[in-house]
């Protein structure tokens, strides 16, 4: 018995470091109904839960900095960052026109929640996966302005 004590002890002293991350809810909403659209939608859908943040790039505070990572979510679940979508075929279906909003919300927060950034983003009908990249990516950097600049809302997530 005291063997198996010492194999037990030994095994959780020897395992490796746990490097989890936190994860970020993020609710996606579209408007619009055209195919190119739609397949970016699900492009960006997979996308997400690949995600790891970037670390900072700011001298010494890369340690010091919080990575994290993306979950979808769906419904009411609270708070959130929500990234919604409004896409329209251009050039006759070739090209897809994609208005994306980044904004927090919360049930604390009123008139549906705190607009963090704005962006525009066109797409090609073959290059959908690497739109939803470019997507994640400025999401990225929107979201983590949001954490510099809102700390305090940022820990409610």
């Amino acid at each position: 018995m005291r063997c198996i004590r010492y194999c037990v002890l030994i095994a959780v002293l020897i395992s490796p470091p746990c490097f989890a991350q936190r994860k970020v809810a993020l609710e996606i909403s579209h408007i619009g109904n055209d195919p190119g659209g739609v397949t970016l939608l699900a492009e960006l859908r997979e996308a997400i839960p690949l995600f790891e943040s970037l670390p900072d790039a700011q001298g010494n505070k890369v340690e010091t900095v919080e990575r994290y990572g993306i979950r979808l979510t769906s419904g009411v679940s609270s708070p959130r960052i929500k990234l919604q979508l409004l896409t329209s075929a251009i050039e006759s279906g070739a090209r897809t026109a994609v208005a994306i909003n980044v904004t927090y919300d919360s049930f604390d927060m009123p008139l549906g929640g705190a607009f963090i950034r704005g962006m525009f983003e066109t797409c090609g009908r073959d290059e959908s996966a690497a739109c939803a990249k470019r997507i994640l990516l400025k999401t990225a950097t929107a979201v983590d302005w949001f954490r510099d600049n809102w700390p305090s809302l940022w820990r409610t997530l």
